[in-house]
């Protein structure tokens, strides 16, 4: 799985993956869980990697874009900055996974294509509610974050 630490590795050095490297602060966001039942961050996924608790580059995957999927339910509206950051990590991910897939044989693509995190997001991962932003700082929920260059 060296090929997954890369991944993981540079997705995190991503801009905008800032917010997911670390679980979400419960105690700051106490009602986080009441709508993401199954939480992941890429701090998580690291050590999940390290303590080889993926059997297949897949569960590695689904991972990831479990983390996407929390983020763009708990942050709902299109232009909370947390949201849009979600879906430009999550854009620069899927970029690079079709390389990663290639590199450990190809014989998990049919089982890690996007739509696959849907089945996980609808099986208990997350509660498929809405819930109202309100946020001290509407200025930054309205950021908009295009002009920021990736790296």
């Amino acid at each position: 799985m060296s090929h997954a630490r890369h991944l993981l590795n540079t997705v995190s050095s991503h801009h905008c993956a800032i917010p997911f490297l670390e679980p979400v602060d419960s105690r700051r966001f106490t009602d986080y869980r009441q709508y993401v039942k199954q939480p992941m961050d890429l701090s998580s996924v690291l050590m999940k990697l390290e303590t080889s608790q993926y059997i297949a580059p897949a569960d590695f995957i689904l991972d990831i874009r479990l983390i996407f999927s929390n983020s763009k339910l708990y942050n709902s509206h299109p232009k909370n900055q947390i949201h849009q950051m979600a879906i430009k990590l999550e854009d620069y991910f899927e970029e690079h996974v079709v390389r990663f897939l290639t590199q450990c044989g190809g014989t998990e693509m049919k089982y890690a294509t996007r739509g696959a995190i849907s089945k996980v997001a609808s099986s208990a991962a997350c509660t498929p509610t809405k819930r109202k932003i309100s946020s001290s700082n509407e200025e930054e929920d309205e950021a908009d974050i295009d002009d920021e260059e990736e790296e």
